[in-house]
């Protein structure tokens, strides 16, 4: 956690989060424990089943689009690990899903869907994701 080969800036993120990351879980051992901060950026589209529709179907998923950054960090050692992650982004014509399907489709030769993104308002989103591993195994005991 204090290892003078990583930067302050480190350093001082991993005394201020630590703590607020590892209440929860008795196994953390500041000697044992390895730390990795992961930045991620990523897209996701989103198609509805019908392709070739050209209005939108109440009951199917519309052309969508989430674009965003995202902030993680895992704690671990051999015998269990932690992952928290935050991602912040946007939904809607703003996530670029349009020109990223289009880009896609162009480069490889198929056609451009007859739809696009039926939202036109950009809405801003998040999402946290916490995965706690305290290497302890569960196991249930079915009855037939």
């Amino acid at each position: 956690m204090n290892d003078p080969e990583l930067p302050e800036w480190i350093r001082s993120y991993n005394n201020l989060i630590n703590p607020l990351l590892s209440w929860h879980n008795p196994n953390i051992d500041p000697e044992e424990t390895h730390r990795n901060l992961v930045v991620t950026f990523g897209q996701q589209i989103f198609t509805p089943s019908d392709i070739d529709r050209t209005t939108v179907d109440p009951d199917d998923r519309p052309y969508a689009g989430w674009l965003y950054l995202g902030l993680g960090y895992n704690q671990n050692n051999d015998r269990w690990m932690d992952s928290t992650q935050l991602n912040i982004g946007v939904i809607g014509p703003a996530a670029l899903g349009q020109e990223a399907q289009d880009f896609i489709h162009d480069l490889r030769g198929f056609e451009n869907s007859k739809a696009g993104i039926t939202s036109w308002i950009m809405n801003p989103a998040f999402s946290l994701c916490m995965k706690p591993n305290t290497g302890r195994t569960t196991t249930r005991q079915l009855k037939a």
